[in-house]
């Protein structure tokens, strides 16, 4: 997990027309490795306070927008703009002030040394590191990868009450489904006694403030919420989804004669009170 940008969200970047730029945007970008392209006149926008969820093969070039993002490397052709500055081209001393940095694996709260910490402590005290400084753009690359179902759950919350309660935009790249079920159909609040509360959408599944990027040959193939993924008709998504928490193989048969949101819900068992 990585952040962008120091700067308090109080600061509100404007594009080159003097409106409010969105988060960030990718306009027309091709990355290739050598002779393999990678990205294609790739165009996308993350909104302020909205997670994007991309979805690719591997090898489909979901690393390589993070990596573009940082500043690690530098697009073939095409523009990026974070907060509505530009920041193709700039050199390496420029860019260090614009990369998202990566966080180190010890919480000084905890007494246990980093080589004693499990897979999902250190990736608890990464996000709890990556959030000083009041980020506006925070980046997670497979942040449940390897982890089990409880502790996935709590950063998935994590991720919700980034978007929900301090407007913070996220790129969430990842191949887990239920991940992306949760984080397109779970919203947080805060109660009347001031308590956190995670709410379903249920039968609605589809945030308009998360969506989700797919990639095929590193070209967008589709952009929109779940509800309209588990809709779609082209054979490659379905292909994708099929057998997997967005579109489990009993409803497959029902997928056309019913409404989306006639899919049942499979929930992470994870949350714990806070």
């Amino acid at each position: 997990m990585v952040r962008v940008s120091r700067q308090g969200r109080g600061h509100r970047g404007k594009d080159e027309r003097g409106v409010a730029a969105p988060a960030i945007e990718f306009r027309h970008v091709d990355f290739s490795y050598d002779d393999n392209k990678v990205l294609d006149d790739l165009s996308f926008q993350v909104a302020r306070g909205e997670i994007k969820i991309i979805l690719s093969g591997s090898g489909g070039g979901k690393s390589t927008i993070l990596k573009l993002i940082l500043g690690l490397l530098i697009p073939d052709a095409g523009q990026i703009f974070i907060d509505g500055e530009e920041i193709t081209g700039r050199d390496e001393a420029e860019m260090q002030q614009l990369r998202l940095l990566r966080f180190v694996k010890l919480d000084k709260e905890m007494d246990k040394l980093p080589s004693e910490l499990s897979g999902g402590m250190r990736k608890r005290v990464s996000v709890a590191r990556a959030l000083i400084g009041n980020p506006r753009i925070v980046l997670f690359d497979e942040p449940t990868v390897a982890l089990d179902p409880p502790t996935s759950g709590t950063i998935c919350d994590l991720i919700i009450e980034l978007r929900d309660l301090e407007r913070v935009s996220s790129i969430v790249v990842t191949h887990e489904m239920d991940v992306v079920k949760y984080l397109t159909s779970e919203y947080v609040r805060v109660g009347e006694k001031g308590d956190i509360q995670f709410k379903d959408e249920g039968e609605k599944l589809c945030l308009t403030n998360t969506r989700i990027l797919m990639l095929r040959d590193g070209r967008e193939i589709f952009s929109g919420t779940s509800k309209e993924l588990i809709e779609s008709d082209d054979p490659y998504i379905h292909e994708f989804i099929r057998g997997t928490e967005l579109l489990p193989e009993k409803d497959e048969s029902q997928r056309k004669a019913a409404p989306a949101h006639s899919q049942e819900r499979v929930s992470l068992p994870h949350r714990v009170s806070r």
